[in-house]
């Protein structure tokens, strides 16, 4: 997809929930194509996943954790968030063990579990192209029902600061200050949020 200016995903994790993002952006043009395609790898997360891939995730993910680690900032950062949220800091040796523990059938349940949910959607720029939140979430929907057909015991749903209401193509939206992680990481709600740069012809930025 050489016309994508950029896609990655992130992760905010809460003491009762979370939210799982997906950021993309691309000219206006493309922008269903651009939703359409990000919507379907994330269904694709409910297939089964390849050996070969999942370690290379796995890989990558644990080398991203070491390779930042390297810097000061972020390490005395880290040190401080671990000690406000758990009391305690555990060693990045920890965190590669875990990492290597992840198999494919957490994957599956993880995606599974967020097509579960409702998707919110934000967004600013050039809309003419958006699929409206209604079709964006029946396409979620209907994945997740063939993709899985067990009964959900419970209710997920999305973190009280956000809402699923469509978005008017006039409202502006702040750019946030976001930590660019590009792995999956579990939550338990997603906001899907297309912001776009007016600077540029599009510049959309997607957030699941």
């Amino acid at each position: 997809y050489h016309w994508m200016y950029s896609a990655t995903a992130f992760n905010h994790s809460y003491s009762d929930s979370g939210i799982f993002c997906i950021l993309a952006s691309a000219h206006p043009s493309q922008l269903r194509e651009l939703v359409d395609i990000i919507v379907s790898e994330f269904k694709n997360l409910t297939s089964q996943i390849s050996r070969p891939e999942l370690e290379r995730a796995k890989t990558q993910l644990q080398s991203v954790l070491l390779m930042n680690l390297e810097s000061r900032p972020v390490m005395f950062e880290d040190i401080g968030r671990q000690v406000l949220a758990t009391g305690s800091r555990k060693e990045p040796e920890y965190f590669i063990q875990e990492i290597a523990k992840i198999t494919a059938d957490d994957i599956h349940s993880i995606s599974t579990k967020l097509l579960k949910t409702k998707a919110s959607v934000a967004a600013l720029g050039d809309l003419k192209q958006l699929p409206s939140l209604k079709e964006i979430n029946a396409n979620l929907v209907s994945t997740s029902q063939t993709a899985a057909q067990e009964k959900s015991s419970s209710t997920y749903g999305l973190h009280p600061m956000f809402s699923s209401a469509e978005i008017s193509t006039e409202t502006r939206i702040p750019r946030p200050l976001i930590p660019l992680i590009d792995r999956v990481a579990i939550s338990e709600a997603m906001l899907l949020s297309f912001l776009a740069d007016k600077s540029l012809p599009f510049s959309l930025r997607l957030i699941f």
